[in-house]
């Protein structure tokens, strides 16, 4: 198996993304094969036995309508993920504790998604502290199968990112929204609700409008 090498250095500066999106490998959103039939096994989608670590009790769960339109009052779904260590956790285990908590959806074989790491791992070490959560979803991995706790690490390990990253293991990501392109971005509050959305990479903006929501 070759090792996958991340494109971009470590000195890519928020300003040099372009509003770029990959729309999909073939097909847009084509089922992720499990298997390619000659190259290596995919990840199965397994969860382990182990109960989902769910948000404190006092954080509120994610209501619908679910989506990614802000002025429909959509939030995004509590689904099931895996972080790195292979744990389960819900979707409102990431954001309940944050004012806002700006989530990347990507994919492996995603070159924006790919250079969008840095940037937002910029956007966390300079906003943490004051109340924005950064995390990176990722539907599949890098030649397009369903991402497992292998792939997760070695995406984060590749970039170097404090950041959390989870993986989608089942595919409910696609299955509960309609994404479009790859990579989306999203600020959700901690109720769950979706307050800005952006297909492609962040625009050249979203410090702005960041600014004016925390």
């Amino acid at each position: 198996m070759g090792r996958w090498v991340p494109r971009l250095g470590a000195s890519c500066l928020f300003g040099l993304l372009v509003a770029a999106a990959c729309s999909g490998p073939g097909e847009r959103f084509a089922p992720i094969p499990e298997s390619d039939g000659g190259g290596r096994p995919a990840f199965d989608g397994s969860l382990p036995d182990a109960p989902a670590q769910d948000a404190a009790p006092k954080c509120p769960k994610a209501q619908e309508p679910y989506g990614t339109d802000p002025d429909f009052g959509e939030s995004l779904p509590d689904i099931l993920l895996l972080d790195c260590d292979g744990d389960t956790l819900t979707a409102d285990a990431m954001r309940c504790d944050h004012e806002l908590t700006l989530v990347s959806i990507g994919a492996g074989w995603c070159e924006p998604c790919q250079q969008e790491a840095l940037v937002m791992q910029d956007l966390y070490d300079r906003y943490s502290t004051r109340g924005l959560n950064v995390v990176q979803l990722m539907y599949a991995d890098a030649e397009g199968f369903l991402p497992g706790p292998e792939f997760c690490r070695t995406w984060r390990d590749s970039f170097s990112l404090s950041y959390p990253v989870y993986v989608d293991p089942q595919s409910n990501t696609l299955q509960f929204l309609e994404l479009g392109v790859t990579p989306v971005n999203m600020l959700v509050d901690e109720r769950g609700k979706v307050v800005w959305f952006a297909p492609g990479v962040l625009p050249g903006d979203f410090e702005s409008t960041l600014l004016q929501l925390l």
